[in-house]
């Protein structure tokens, strides 16, 4: 069971009775996700092209715990705005039920409410889907570890 928090940035995260911790920092999920997701992972490795997960202009992008969803709704609008094709695979085996995602605030948040529902009912296990031009996402159900075994070019 998750319950929605409101942080200190107005933004929301998620608390997990199951976890015992939230999703996102109770200081800002939005603040977080930019600071840590876009300006320290994305960010970076998109302006150094010897990065194995930046080839021919593309970026690809495993995320482990696909979660609230707002990693995935900022990479899109990063995307979107630089001009960069991104294939953005995400793997989580407790996804989020309707009604808890339909609630969040992050769509309302970053002016992008139809791309965020998009996002969560995306079909889980349907291979790449095209969401924008730029944004193409593979949402796997699974345990990493059993999804790691049965992806063999990545070690484990």
């Amino acid at each position: 069971m998750q319950k929605i928090q409101i942080t200190e940035d107005g933004s929301h995260t998620l608390f997990s009775e199951m976890a015992g911790q939230t999703y996102h920092s109770s200081h800002g999920a939005v603040q977080e996700s930019r600071h840590i997701f876009i300006s320290q992972l994305i960010g970076q490795r998109s302006t150094v092209n010897e990065q194995q997960s930046w080839v021919n202009g593309v970026l690809s992008v495993l995320e482990i715990g696909f979660g609230t969803g707002l990693n995935a709704l900022l990479t899109a609008q990063w995307a979107r705005e630089n001009g960069v094709k991104v294939y953005y695979t995400t793997i989580e085996l407790y996804p989020l039920v309707e009604e808890v995602y339909r609630e969040l605030n992050y769509g309302q948040l970053l002016g992008d409410d139809e791309l965020f529902l998009h996002l969560h009912e995306v079909e889980w296990d349907a291979g790449f889907v095209e969401v924008t031009d730029n944004f193409a996402i593979r949402k796997c159900k699974s345990d990493i570890v059993e999804w790691l075994e049965s992806n063999s070019q990545f070690i484990i």
